[in-house]
């Protein structure tokens, strides 16, 4: 194929990835700030204060600085991947299993998930302005 068509494929793709953010943020800080928010490529992303609340109740304190949000997932056709800190990955697990996994197994967690659509369904009830999807080839 003509390089120019990759060229326009990487613009498109990184158009659709505008709302993605530029940094991520602690939820200890998050849960500190008055107005919480993180900047994108094109304006700013708000965090709900009943999601931030939910995350301080289900997290244990000594965690809420090694926890960054929003949790980017990508899309690449029915598969979800994640790459975050052990703590994140941690905590989409504890979510999606929470009878199977205690916050005392942390270090046993692997940097990076594949989710499918029914998990991701069910992380974006619990934890709807907590997690961005951004999509990738």
């Amino acid at each position: 194929m003509d390089d120019r068509f990759f060229v326009y494929i990487g613009y498109e793709l990184a158009r659709l990835n505008d709302h993605l953010p530029e940094e991520k943020i602690s939820l200890k800080s998050l849960i500190e700030r008055d107005v919480p928010k993180v900047r994108t490529k094109t304006g700013e992303h708000y965090f709900e204060s009943k999601d931030i609340e939910f995350l301080e109740n289900f997290v244990p304190r000594e965690f809420w600085r090694k926890i960054f949000l929003p949790l980017v997932f990508l899309r690449k056709k029915e598969v979800y991947r994640f790459e975050g800190n052990i703590y994140e990955c941690f905590l989409v697990k504890k979510i999606l299993n929470k009878e199977k996994y205690t916050f005392d197994a942390v270090l046993e967690t692997e940097k990076e998930l594949t989710l499918y659509t029914p998990q991701i369904i069910e992380l974006k009830k619990k934890l709807k302005s907590l997690l961005v999807i951004g999509f990738s080839m």
